[in-house]
């Protein structure tokens, strides 16, 4: 049985199907899975893969330009992230501040590059291409910059534009990780796996404890069939971000893949654990529960699923399966 899942493009979430997870063909698991792994992170709850609403991971680099100052690309989300009316406030006054030093100062590069990212985080893409746009202006040399505006032209589904704003952020700064891990990610959407896996070794070159770049080469494995790689990345992407429940989901199907279903089981415990036991992870435990013959822990798993999202529809069908009855 192959696991399915679908993707969100409001906000990069990542979801079972409503279906049975053996019933999508090949082809269709396969782009599904491409659009997980671009989107930033395999998400075993409901929440965003990314602090930035909107956006496929923190990329945007926001900190003046200097030098050895890299952006590590996307970051895990913590489970217990501030609520979003908070994280909106918070923004608003961001830009008004940012708005008035670029008043003051409408030379100051740095000043641009900052109210563009906190526009690309508000969602507001045309301000934000614009402030880049000023910035590079002012200033060609600026590689942070052309990796933001490569997110946003992402997120005007400008893909080529993005890809060329990547390349040049490299060609201006060789060590800029944050470009790597994006032009990585536009290569698993065309399916390149040999040059997205390139630049994600590049990363972990450059900086041997980013986790997401293990996390995305550990994906590219993934959908690849490379699973004993991809688990060897998950494991390292783990070590070093423990608390997230990501690299967990994305581990545990690897291993459901496998056949390693008692460990699967495992992940996708943690994973919900830590995602605030949400539906698809403890459904996930449902289906390897089953495979590995504890139909009592299936109905738990399931039980669990449906708690957290009444009348999920994979929760109800294990239920089914397993003849009993959902509350």
């Amino acid at each position: 049985m192959k696991i399915i899942a679908s993707y969100s493009k409001q906000n990069h979430t990542v979801s079972l199907t409503d279906h049975a997870p053996s019933c999508a063909p090949k082809a269709t698991q396969m782009r599904m899975l491409i659009a997980i792994a671009v989107g930033g992170l395999l998400v075993g709850g409901c929440q965003s893969a990314s602090p930035i609403s909107g956006l496929a991971g923190s990329d945007l680099n926001e900190g003046p330009r200097q030098k050895g100052s890299l952006a590590r690309g996307s970051s895990f989300r913590p489970a217990n992230e501030a609520r979003p009316k908070i994280l909106a406030r918070g923004a608003r006054q961001n830009l008004a501040s940012l708005s008035e030093v670029v008043r003051r100062n409408p030379t100051d590069v740095n000043a641009l590059n900052m109210r563009g990212t906190a526009f690309a985080k508000s969602a507001d893409y045309r301000r934000a291409l614009a402030d880049f746009n000023a910035a590079i202006d002012i200033d060609p040399q600026y590689y942070q910059a052309y990796g933001n505006r490569a997110l946003v032209y992402i997120k005007m589904r400008r893909i080529d534009l993005a890809k060329a704003d990547y390349e040049q952020a490299l060609r201006l700064s060789p060590q800029y990780t944050a470009a790597y891990l994006g032009r990585g990610r536009l290569h698993m959407k065309n399916k390149n796996f040999a040059m997205a896996l390139a630049d994600f070794r590049q990363t972990i070159k450059l900086d041997p404890s980013n986790a997401i770049a293990f996390f995305q080469r550990g994906a590219t494995y993934q959908l690849m069939g490379q699973h004993e790689n991809a688990i060897s990345d998950f494991d390292i992407a783990i070590g070093l971000k423990p608390d997230t429940p990501q690299p967990y989901f994305a581990r545990g199907q690897s291993r459901f893949e496998l056949q390693q279903y008692e460990t699967a089981y495992d992940d996708f415990y943690i994973a919900a654990k830590r995602g605030n036991g949400n539906a698809r992870a403890c459904t996930y435990r449902g289906l390897s529960a089953e495979r590995f013959g504890d139909p009592k822990k299936a109905v738990r798993a399931y039980r669990r699923a449906l708690k957290a999202k009444p009348n999920f529809k994979p929760a109800l069908e294990g239920m089914k399966r397993l003849g009993v009855k959902a509350a």
